[in-house]
């Protein structure tokens, strides 16, 4: 009896270790990785280059939501004006197309630090982290690719028009 609580405790261990750990890479087949090497396939050895962002995802859009960590599901609902699946403490974005969500996407989160090629979105709201950001599908990005000091190189795309 007590070996098989040990085995099923180690068992919970591992898995909640194996799960974290996949939470905090970018997967280069989700809609953050798409657009990542889109990113880079775009601007090569550009440090900083113009991107439209939907010219960079492989489906058509109308308007995209992206929210960090510590927006709440129902802040996320009400800016995107629909009940979708939502979760707290994840980052995400939401693509609609004629009012509808079309993408829903959780992304890996880590609270401490960037993410090995996460896409991080920078507006003139930008004094205020945890706000939601939305763009139609006609929005300009300056994107760079960099560590910027932190010994970990992630995107961002800085909102030009």
């Amino acid at each position: 009896m007590k070996i098989a609580m040990v085995r099923s405790a180690l068992l919970l261990v591992l898995v909640s270790l194996w799960a974290g750990c996949n939470r905090t890479k970018v997967d280069p087949q989700n809609i953050e990785g798409t657009i990542g090497a889109a990113i880079s396939q775009r601007c090569m050895t550009v440090r900083n280059c113009s991107v439209r962002l939907s010219d960079l995802t492989p489906f058509k859009w109308d308007r995209m939501f992206y929210f960090e960590y510590g927006v709440a599901p129902s802040d996320r609902e009400r800016a995107v004006g629909t009940s979708f699946n939502t979760r707290e403490l994840q980052r995400q974005l939401v693509f609609l197309r004629d009012g509808k969500v079309i993408d829903n996407e959780f992304l890996p989160t880590d609270v401490e630090k960037p993410i090995a090629n996460q896409i991080v979105f920078e507006t003139d709201e930008s004094d205020k982290p945890m706000s939601p950001f939305a763009c139609d599908n006609s929005a300009i990005f300056q994107a760079t690719y960099d560590g910027f000091g932190t010994g970990i190189p992630f995107y961002v795309l800085k909102l030009v028009k």
